[in-house]
């Protein structure tokens, strides 16, 4: 013979228990929706750096260049206001002297990229190579490309290791 007693108790638990977990399931899904509309309508700036070479159409190749380039993958407007590279001491290496390799060229900042849009920055290998001995760089060091925004948040990309006496070398 069951009791009614205990039977009510043991239905009421289970009933707070489920409560409970459907109360715990509905806080975590609000809150991941809340921490994904957030970064949705952030400023997202991707950043990264590679080696860029021209070829023309007679067959040769130019000098070899560092690209950083600044992707929008977010859906905000951002306002670009910098793009370099960053020593690892945190001083930041900028690019003056425009190439004189025909095609290539900064994007003038600030700009506004939309979602998608890209701004890049380039620098011979041989400008970086000379800009780093100049500056104190006798080995290999750390670079690391960056990219700010009009309200001064700072994106960061991998850094490369680069050995400025290599970087001279190629012409």
């Amino acid at each position: 013979m069951v009791d009614s007693k205990s039977f009510a108790l043991d239905w009421s638990s289970i009933k707070d228990a489920g409560l409970f977990a459907l109360a715990l399931y509905g806080a975590a899904l609000s809150t991941f929706n809340l921490w994904q509309a957030r970064k949705r309508d952030s400023r997202q700036i991707k950043v990264s750096m590679s080696t860029i070479m021209l070829t023309y159409t007679n067959g040769s190749v130019g000098r070899p260049h560092v690209q950083v380039e600044a992707v929008n993958v977010g859906h905000r407007p951002v306002s670009v206001t910098l793009i370099t590279l960053e020593r690892f001491d945190g001083t930041r290496i900028f690019n003056i002297a425009p190439s004189h390799d025909v095609g290539l060229a900064n994007t003038r900042l600030p700009v506004s990229l939309s979602d998608g849009e890209r701004a890049i920055w380039l620098m011979s290998y041989y400008d970086l190579g000379d800009c780093l001995l100049r500056h104190g760089s006798g080995s290999k060091e750390n670079v690391t490309p960056i990219c700010e925004d009009s309200t001064g948040q700072v994106y960061r990309g991998k850094p490369w290791e680069i050995d400025p006496r290599e970087f001279l070398a190629v012409v």
